[in-house]
């Protein structure tokens, strides 16, 4: 398992792997942790193809909605470009 989290811009706290790494050690879950600080869409493809990742668990959409007219959210982008199947959960 592939804990992959991208801090965006100071939305998310540095420490939101802690809480998730807690809590998979209490159900005797190993898993690898990967943190990024910019929202690159290519950072999760890149990982997804890296680790021969056959599930994608990923959550919904946040932010405005100006930007994901204009820009796309890196949900739409793994839904787009993923070859693999993706589980939203909101």
């Amino acid at each position: 398992m592939i804990i992959f989290t991208v801090l965006e811009s100071g939305r998310i706290k540095n420490d939101v792997q802690d809480y998730v790494r807690r809590y998979l050690e209490v159900h005797e879950v190993q898993a690898d942790y990967i943190t990024v600080n910019t929202d690159s869409k290519e950072n999760l493809k890149k990982v997804i193809e890296e680790h021969n990742v056959d599930l994608v668990l990923a959550g919904g959409y946040s932010g405005s909605v100006l930007h994901k007219v204009f820009i796309g959210s890196s949900l739409d982008y793994i839904l787009r470009e993923s070859k693999v199947p993706t589980f939203i959960c909101s």
